[in-house]
């Protein structure tokens, strides 16, 4: 009988001894799997350069690449291999000399700027992580910050994957590291034009429930939000209007009570319903005022509304 296939080390390619189809059971670093002695070989490679909430801004003691990782975890420099590194599982045979025959003007800058180093298949492999890194971080730029470190899955033996601990950037404004996923300063005034909800929170905003054929719509949005939906046939059921802040908080209650009631890919519904992950069943008892006590009821405001766009299809 075949033996179930083994976990083996992202870094030199032994067997684990644990099945491939179990979770766990071996040191992740980085995200991949390694031995005992591979994990112990880079356990004092990163340093620590900045502790934020919940994350790490990590620095390779050997190279100087920085990393960021989740408290908790263990990680390695997104370019450098080790001694234990089996050159033969990342196919790294030949490399350098297909590097300086495809891109020989690169290979001679590189050549000239690291004189000390050889640039054989392990340095040419090492070298495209770091650019590939590099890369990464130059695509989160954006003005007003400085990219400090980032988080690829899968370096820096190229096996990339979706999971991602974050790209963190220093707000040139206020000295104060952040993830840049936010794009704006937690800790700064919103910039004049900004439209994230911090931004907008005090705005006036309007929570609504819209019904088509046999299904009801929450949501929140503004006055052309409501009308798109009625152009696309359906009809009002209740609106109220309250900070931008309350509406998107009551929209999310709302839809946490009722998740159960929500199926995935919904189909006959106007454009403007999405792919339907606010839509109800039509019989289900949504009453707006319950989660927005203290706001203004504008139901009859928007149905004058409604009344002229039914006209003007007549």
């Amino acid at each position: 009988m075949d033996e179930a296939p083994s976990k083996v080390c992202a870094n030199c390619g032994t067997s684990l001894g644990v099945s491939v189809a179990r979770s766990g059971g071996v040191r992740a670093v980085a995200w991949m799997n390694h031995c005992a002695e591979c994990a112990e070989g880079v356990a004092d490679q990163m340093v620590l350069d900045e502790e934020l909430a919940g994350i790490g801004i990590w620095r390779c003691s050997w190279c100087g690449l920085t990393r960021t990782c989740r408290r908790g975890w263990t990680t390695r420099c997104h370019a450098c291999l080790d001694d234990r590194t089996n050159t033969r599982e990342l196919e790294l045979d030949g490399l350098a000399q297909a590097f300086a025959s495809r891109f020989p003007g690169y290979f001679m800058q590189v050549q000239a700027e690291l004189p000390t180093i050889e640039l054989d298949d392990v340095a040419v492999h090492e070298l495209l992580s770091a650019s590939a890194y590099a890369d990464e971080l130059e695509f989160r730029g954006q003005p007003g910050w400085t990219v400090v470190a980032g988080d690829v899955k899968g370096l820096p033996y190229l096996r990339w994957g979706n999971e991602s601990h974050g790209f963190w950037g220093r707000h040139d404004k206020c000295g104060k590291v952040q993830n840049l996923s936010a794009r704006e300063c937690r800790f700064c005034d919103p910039e004049p034009g900004s439209r994230t909800h911090r931004a907008r929170k005090d705005d006036p905003h309007l929570l609504y429930l819209v019904r088509y054929n046999d299904r009801l719509k929450v949501g929140h949005g503004d006055r052309g939000r409501i009308l798109t939906h009625v152009r696309g046939g359906a009809t009002i059921v209740a609106v109220r209007r309250a900070r931008f802040a309350e509406t998107v908080q009551a929209e999310r209650a709302i839809l946490r009570r009722h998740e159960k009631l929500i199926k995935k890919r919904q189909r006959g519904l106007p454009l403007s319903f999405g792919s339907g992950t606010e839509v109800l069943p039509g019989g289900t008892d949504v009453d707006l005022a319950e989660f927005l006590p203290e706001a203004e009821d504008v139901t009859g405001y928007y149905e004058l509304h409604a009344l002229g766009i039914g006209a003007a299809k007549e």
